[in-house]
């Protein structure tokens, strides 16, 4: 499935050059693609309460451990959209803690940065199309829903 129409990438990652990779290589991977780059969590929630967007990445930073905090406030908040979480080691707890959270894909951030990109590409195009998916059924079964009560 190609991805027909412009779709917005809300990344968040506080490493300004990883940000700018992401951007740069899922940009010329896929060029439907609007990536917005911020360098903190705050910024995300203020540009997800300002701006739709169809899919979020977050770098996972091992050093902050708050970065978990952000899907957390985004689950929160109802906003049911795609969530990656992008990280440059494996670590089986925080991938736990991350899908309890309601975190959708997780990825392994490779040293090839451009290979990275292709497969955050593919996740990005599965994702938008479970959530399609997911979006009609529960519109249809709302809909069935209030046809049997009236």
């Amino acid at each position: 499935m190609d991805i027909e129409f412009r779709r917005k990438i809300l990344v968040v990652s506080d490493d300004p050059k990883l940000s700018n990779l992401i951007k740069i290589n899922l940009q010329n991977v896929n060029d439907k693609l609007d990536v917005i780059t911020v360098l903190s969590d705050d910024k995300g929630l203020e540009l997800l309460n300002e701006d739709n967007f169809d899919v979020i990445i977050l770098n996972y930073d091992k050093y902050n451990q708050d970065d978990l905090g952000f899907l957390e406030k985004v689950r929160k908040r109802n906003i049911d959209i795609p969530f990656i979480l992008i990280m440059d080691y494996k670590d089986n707890n925080i991938t736990y803690k991350a899908f309890k959270r309601k975190a959708d894909r997780i990825l392994l951030i490779d040293h090839d940065i451009k290979l990275t990109c292709k497969i955050l590409s593919e996740m990005i195009k599965k994702e938008i199309s479970r959530y399609k998916t997911k979006k009609a059924l529960y519109n249809r079964y709302e809909s069935d829903y209030l046809l049997n009560v009236i």
